[in-house]
């Protein structure tokens, strides 16, 4: 934060302020064609926040003349700053129009990216009144964990309401519940820090938007070291991504084409927290998967392990995952082979480097269900991921047989959904069945 240790310093040294319009020679004056603002020596013919007169502060943020120049098309006037109707999340199509936390604004409209149950639209990950799916709702003393209605809080986590949450890293509660950030900065170990780049996006100073471009390639030498995600990236200089997801899907993000250790993390666009992570994927190349709905969109940082920097190549596809729908029939058992398949997604439990086979499964009622790979004919990793293929894990399993066959159970409520993926070492023939 040198920009605050530089202001600190001008402050203890002038009398007026020190911008680059001060004359430091002779403190308590400005120069000539400047004026006294409070503390600050501004040029009122040019200056935004003191147009013409101290402290009219123009909305568009540009003044000509002494007179502001009004927010120029596609932008509009809103309170003190000019904002895209079609893409502003608190100025959705009007001034003042602000969608909820489970919604995005497009072409002027809210436009929900969790679930609509009823009139509403929710996040079933973390609402306690439609856990794990619309009107699926949680005990009073419960609260909402990744789908699944929780006693009590998991580590790290503290309950907000109805809601878990880490206070250290959590935007909207930040060191205690319902202390929010102002928009211009983060959440960082408990306290709000300032964006050093207020005009950037979540403080990533350069941006580009790659939404358009399946492979860009650039530098992270130079940009500067402000960020870091949870997987790493301390200690390098980062640049930032903008996607926006052209159709409702599960996205792949890969930087195998760098000359360099990266480090990648994805920041929702709207309120800058993180939504995954990761640091050498394969070798020191980072990949990411990420559920997204049509237009939702992220900031994609591309970051460096140890201090490394360098150039980046980054592709995005859109996989196909998951490969089947297994529907809401239990008993059931299928049979498949993994061999010539994709080699996406990794289990917790093991790393195999191999090709997986990936199923949507639907819990026809409330219940405890089990699935295993049992007579498959190769060693297996079984895990579920929770709504599609860049869910969270919900469970994982390797070698609960003595032949190296996988088996696990999951209490999952009516209507949930889950990724049922079938990985393993080197890859075979398998037999997925489930109870």
């Amino acid at each position: 934060m040198l920009w605050l240790a530089a202001g600190a310093v001008c402050v203890a040294w002038c009398a007026v302020g020190c911008g680059t319009d001060v004359n430091l020679g002779a403190p308590g004056r400005c120069r000539e064609g400047t004026v006294a603002c409070g503390d600050v020596c501004v040029v009122l013919d040019a200056d935004p926040g003191h147009c013409g007169a101290c402290e009219r502060v123009c909305p568009s943020g540009l003044c000509s003349a002494g007179d502001c120049v009004a927010c120029q098309p596609p932008l509009a006037a809103c309170a003190d700053a000019c904002v895209d109707l079609s893409a502003d999340p608190i100025h959705c199509g009007g001034c003042g129009v602000v969608c909820t936390a489970a919604s995005w604004c497009q072409e002027g409209k809210c436009v929900c990216s969790g679930t609509v149950c009823g009139e509403a639209c929710v996040d079933t990950s973390s609402d306690p009144a439609h856990c794990g799916g619309c009107f699926l709702g949680c005990a009073p003393a419960e609260a909402c964990v990744g789908g699944l209605c929780q006693s009590g809080c998991g580590p790290e986590l503290v309950p907000c309401g109805d809601v878990c949450v880490d206070i250290l890293y959590d935007p909207s509660h930040c060191g205690g519940c319902f202390s929010p950030c102002p928009p211009d900065s983060y959440c960082d170990l408990g306290g709000c820090i300032p964006f050093e780049c207020p005009s950037g996006v979540c403080g990533v100073c350069e941006t580009s938007d790659v939404s358009f471009t399946p492979r860009s390639f650039g530098s992270t030498a130079g940009g500067s070291d402000f960020l870091a995600g949870s997987c790493g990236g301390f200690g390098s200089p980062e640049v930032g991504v903008w996607f926006t997801a052209p159709v409702s899907g599960t996205y792949v993000f890969d930087l195998s084409g760098s000359l360099f250790d990266t480090v990648l993390y994805a920041l929702d666009a709207m309120q800058c927290f993180e939504l995954a992570c990761n640091d050498d994927w394969v070798s020191t190349a980072s990949q990411l998967q990420l559920g997204l709905a049509a237009g939702e969109q992220v900031v994609l940082v591309i970051d460096g392990g140890g201090g490394e920097q360098g150039d980046y190549g980054l592709t995005w596809s859109l996989t196909d995952c998951p490969a089947a729908d297994l529907g809401a029939l239990v008993p059931q058992t299928v049979m498949g082979s993994t061999l010539g398949g994709p080699s996406q997604l990794e289990g917790s439990c093991a790393f195999t480097a191999s090709p997986e086979t990936t199923y949507l499964f639907t819990a026809p009622f409330d219940g405890t269900y089990s699935f295993d790979t049992a007579g498959s004919n190769f060693d297996t990793v079984l895990y579920l991921l929770d709504g599609s293929c860049g869910g969270v894990e919900l469970a994982c399993d390797d070698n609960a047989a003595s032949d190296g066959t996988s088996a696990l159970s999951i209490d999952l409520g009516g209507g949930q959904q889950v990724v049922v993926v079938v990985d393993g070492y080197g890859g075979g023939s398998f037999v997925l069945s489930v109870q």
